[in-house]
């Protein structure tokens, strides 16, 4: 049996629109390789825009708020147990939460600063919240060994050594 005309020319429109469907899906691919690797630069740009700490979400600052004072909580339940505060002491787990949610979000900025993973990040929020003021101290100090600042404690011991000098007592 013999193929009609019609049938010969539907059979040949589908072969051409085959053929150049794929050629312009081909050209389309290309042109999307072009315009990714002309903005990478673009990219790069506004990935490092967005390093500033008003361009992230309020649902980002209440998870890092959160989690930081959850290390906070864990932490003041620790002192109950080892009997260096009082249960109902609420003043002392406020400053614990305030102390924790401020570590966590200084922690937060700096592993966003270093690229890290977010799993990670979130691990080091959680950590620095539990430490609080004990991760404070402990970057005062690292700062104090390596850009030479005077510690808090060096104007005090001077003045007594004067003090001692003169022949004063206190």
């Amino acid at each position: 049996m013999k193929p009609s005309i019609i049938e010969n020319q539907r059979s040949s429109q589908m072969e051409y629109a085959g053929t150049a469907g794929n050629r312009y899906h081909r050209m389309f691919y290309f042109a999307m390789q072009i315009a990714v690797t002309i903005m990478k630069p673009e990219r790069k740009r506004k990935a490092m825009l967005e390093k500033d700490p008003s361009n992230y979400t309020l649902l980002t600052y209440l998870w890092i708020f959160l989690l930081a004072s959850w290390g906070g909580l864990v932490s003041f339940i620790a002192k109950v147990k080892a009997g260096a505060a009082r249960c109902f002491n609420f003043s002392e787990l406020i400053g614990e939460l305030v102390t924790a949610a401020f570590t966590g979000m200084l922690t937060f900025w700096f592993c966003e600063l270093a690229n890290m993973k977010p799993l990670l990040t979130a691990a080091f929020v959680g950590i620095s919240g539990h430490m609080g003021s004990r991760l404070i101290f402990q970057f005062e100090k690292m700062l104090e060994k390596r850009y030479g600042f005077p510690s808090q404690d060096t104007p005090i011991q001077h003045q007594e050594q004067t003090s001692k000098d003169n022949g004063d007592d206190k």
